[in-house]
C-alpha cells in the first residue's frame, strides 16, 4: 500500500528537489527489530522484501516502528534479488552511520527485553526434546509446548514464532497453524516435513518458512532469525528532499 504523496517544495535554488522513496518497516515487537537489528542493520545492511526492484543507486529513508519506539535510517539500494522458490524478491540496502539517538533507542529496547515465545507442536516426545533444546540455544525464549490439548486455551496473539513439526504432528499441526494465520498480528510460522508434497502445501498456505526434515542446525538457526527479524509490515511512500549521507546528485 502506497501513501499519498507529498507536497513538492522547492529547493533554495527554486529548482524542484528529487523524489526520495520512502519505506516504512513495522516490526511485530521490540524483540523482533533487535534480531534484525544485531543480523543485519549493525553491519550497515539491510535487506528489504519487495516486489519492484529500484535501480541500484537509489537513495532510500526508513521509517522503523518497533514498538513502542520508532526510529529513523537513511541508506541507498546496493543490489537486488529477484523471486525464486522460497526467497521473496527484495533489494540489498547499505545505511548510512547511526545517531547517538538512534543508539541509545537500541539500548532501551534491548534493557527491556525479557525474551521471545515460541510454540512448539511436535506430537511426539523426542523431537520435542530436541527441538526445544535447539531454540533456546538459538535465541532467548520461552518454548510452549502446544501438544495436548492446552494449543486451544493458548492466546495464540502472544506468540512471537510458531514451530511445526508436520511429520509427527499430522494434519493437527496444519490446523494449528492455519489457526495462527486467521489471527490478526499473526506469528510467522516455521515448519518442516520429509516429503515434497508437504512442503508445498504447507508453502501454499503461507507458512513463512518450510524445511525439509529433519532441518540441519544451521538451517534451522537461519530460519528462526529470518522469521523474527522479518517486518510485519512494509509500505512504500514518497518523500521530496535529500537525505544526508546519500542525496548527492
Amino acid at each position: 500500500m502506497s501513501a499519498p504523496e507529498a507536497s513538492r517544495p522547492a529547493d533554495a535554488a527554486g529548482s524542484p528537489p528529487r523524489a526520495v522513496p520512502v519505506v516504512e518497516l513495522g516490526y511485530r515487537s521490540a524483540g523482533a527489530f533487535l534480531v534484525a537489528y544485531v543480523s543485519q542493520i549493525a553491519r550497515g545492511e539491510l535487506f528489504i522484501e519487495s516486489p519492484t526492484l529500484p535501480p541500484r543507486g537509489t537513495p532510500l529513508a526508513l521509517r522503523i516502528a518497533a514498538p513502542p519506539a520508532t526510529m529513523t535510517l537513511e541508506g541507498m539500494v546496493v543490489g537486488g534479488r529477484e523471486a525464486r522458490p522460497g526467497q521473496p524478491a527484495g533489494v540489498a540496502v547499505a545505511l548510512a552511520a547511526t545517531s547517538e539517538a538512534f543508539g541509545a533507542t537500541v539500548d532501551r529496547l534491548a534493557a527491556a527485553f525479557a525474551g521471545f515465545r515460541i510454540l512448539l507442536s511436535t506430537g511426539e516426545a523426542a523431537p520435542r526434546t530436541i527441538l526445544g533444546r535447539y531454540l533456546r540455544s538459538m535465541i532467548s525464549c520461552t518454548v510452549i509446548d502446544a501438544d495436548g490439548e492446552t494449543d486451544r486455551s493458548l492466546d495464540l496473539g502472544t506468540l512471537d514464532l510458531v514451530v511445526l513439526d508436520l511429520d509427527s504432528s499430522g494434519p493437527r499441526a496444519f490446523e494449528l497453524g492455519q489457526r495462527v494465520r486467521q489471527r490478526p498480528r499473526a506469528a510467522p510460522i516455521l515448519a518442516f516435513a520429509q516429503l515434497e508434497r508437504e512442503r508445498d502445501i504447507a508453502s501454499g498456505l503461507g507458512f513463512e518458512e518450510v524445511l525439509p526434515n529433519p532441518p540441519a542446525f544451521a538451517e534451522l538457526d537461519a530460519a528462526v532469525h529470518r522469521c523474527l527479524s522479518r517486518p510485519m509490515t512494509i509500505h512504500h511512500a514518497t518523500r521530496y528532499g535529500t537525505l544526508k549521507g546519500y542525496g548527492a546528485d
